[in-house]
């Protein structure tokens, strides 16, 4: 079955987009619906730690409206979740109210620091600069398959560099299911993929860009097309210069180590 996209640009807010999934001979019933919701914010501190300096908070995610007719309920408090660093069944609102205000908190001491208002686009220029930025789009959309790539960053003014981490949501449509480590992959899958992926990455990488004690695990994963990547954070295996590590194999490759969802999901 082909899968077409239409993207609509409605009358919506600034930073709104619409964007529809609808499988070819299918109704209403089938379509996978997207709205991109977006905000920024930015304050002034006149004088912390002896210089003027910029708090600034920014978001554009996307968030499914609807998938098909399936309840996905639990996929949206996921997305919650990993998009804002929220835990338990915040809704959306409740959970961009604590990631917009949490880099004001870290960088200031609210009983004696005065803030004022500020201009986003201003503070984003500045030397001094506190920055909490969270960016989400659609990696990967078939009849079976929904992937949203979720990216972090955040520096702390007068640090020595900035964090950037990359994470994802891979949702079955035809399994109406959330794909975790623990239902796509089998039980001894963790064992037997980390040498696999570790030799993988010793191949792309070169050796200072890799710790060579580092322990390659199988929970941070995007589904592709035709490959399964495993990606790791600054630090998790190789020094922060070496940025985000992104290791694929094929699903040919961890077949033998995928669940029965998994296979379906993947037609494998």
């Amino acid at each position: 079955m082909n899968t077409f996209f239409r993207t609509i640009f409605p009358m919506l807010t600034a930073g709104a987009l619409a964007i529809t999934a609808e499988s070819c001979g299918g109704g209403e019933s089938d379509t996978i619906d997207f709205v991109t919701r977006a905000d920024s914010t930015a304050v002034l501190l006149p004088d912390y730690l002896g210089d003027s300096a910029y708090v600034t908070s920014r978001y554009s995610v996307v968030w499914p409206e609807k998938i098909k007719s399936q309840d996905f309920d639990a996929f949206k408090d996921s997305l919650v979740n990993i998009t804002f660093g929220t835990t338990g069944s915040n809704t959306f609102d409740q959970a961009v109210a604590e990631f917009m205000k949490q880099p004001l908190l870290t960088a200031m001491d609210a009983d004696t620091m005065t803030t004022l208002p500020a201009d986003y686009t201003t503070a984003m220029e500045s030397l001094y600069i506190t920055v909490n930025d969270v960016e989400s789009n659609v990696s990967l959309l078939s009849p079976d398959l929904l992937v949203i790539d979720v990216a972090h960053y955040s520096y702390m003014a007068h640090a020595a560099h900035g964090m950037s981490t990359l994470r994802f949501l891979n949702y079955s449509i035809k399994e109406h299911t959330l794909l975790t480590p623990d239902n796509f992959f089998t039980s001894d899958a963790a064992g037997a993929l980390g040498p696999i992926i570790k030799e993988a990455a010793q191949k792309k990488y070169s050796e200072n860009a890799l710790f060579a004690d580092a322990t390659y695990t199988i929970d941070n994963f995007r589904i592709t097309e035709e490959n399964v990547e495993f990606v790791y954070q600054p630090y998790d295996v190789g020094p922060y210069a070496s940025g985000i590590i992104t290791v694929a194999l094929s699903h040919y490759d961890v077949r033998p180590y995928l669940t029965p969802v998994a296979l379906s999901t993947l037609g494998l």
